[in-house]
């Protein structure tokens, strides 16, 4: 499954899970539902500029271990 957030459409999450963290993971599966940044920064209780900042981690974490 493709990771639903534009910065990292490429993202293949179920062959690459490992490298993420507890929740960057869950961020990315919320993303991958469709929610939104502000809809996942709810659920969560963090802020919309913390859920930015595990996805652009996530992103390269997964870059890195192509």
């Amino acid at each position: 499954m493709l990771v639903g957030d534009s910065d990292i459409d490429w993202v293949d999450t179920n062959e690459l899970y490992n490298p993420l963290t507890e929740q960057e993971r869950a961020i990315v599966e919320m993303k991958q539902m469709g929610l939104s940044k502000g809809e996942i920064s709810e659920r969560l209780g963090i802020s919309q500029q913390r859920v930015r900042k595990h996805l652009r981690q996530a992103k390269l974490r997964l870059e890195k271990n192509e």
